[in-house]
């Protein structure tokens, strides 16, 4: 069995092999080329990497302008929430490239298993309330339809004869 990683930083947990960011132990959403873009900004943490470092492993072989990385890096300052509560992830080092700033925690396995754990327990937390309050919903629904009815027809219970 392969070993799985996360990286972890503030309140954030990136899970490297599923291509996976949780905030709080909830998915992120991020397209392949932003989760990529972190992925080397995280595993390189502290140090800066340039934006030719960066298309070249993001990017591989392909043709892109450097608008990519700046719109990929754009994206990622959003979903991690660079700037609120004086937080800043991603740091740009003019004409050299960007640097991750957090400090960052690799955790192995079995703790990066128990935190999917958690994060699909709430899940299917959440699909259960939910079910649950379409139940109550569609219960109420007939109840009501049944009262209407009662009422159109005259033999509604409540009303004095």
């Amino acid at each position: 069995m392969t070993e799985r990683s996360f990286y972890v930083f503030g309140p954030f947990h990136l899970d490297a092999s599923g291509r996976l960011l949780l905030r709080d132990n909830e998915p992120v959403p991020l397209s392949p080329k932003a989760v990529d873009t972190l992925l080397v900004l995280v595993e390189h943490a502290g140090t800066v990497v340039s934006k030719d470092d960066l298309l070249r492993q993001v990017w591989q072989d392909a043709f892109v302008e450097e608008g990519s990385l700046t719109r990929a890096i754009s994206v990622l300052r959003k979903a991690l929430g660079d700037g609120e509560d004086s937080q800043k992830f991603i740091a740009t080092i003019s004409r050299r490239g960007s640097r991750f700033t957090a400090p960052v925690k690799v955790v192995a396995n079995g703790a990066a298993e128990a935190l999917i754990q958690v994060s699909r327990r709430r899940l299917i937390r959440w699909m259960l309330a939910g079910l649950a309050i379409f139940v109550i919903v569609a219960v109420l629904a007939v109840l009501n339809i049944r009262n209407l009815r009662a009422r159109f027809r005259g033999d509604y219970p409540d009303r004095p004869h």
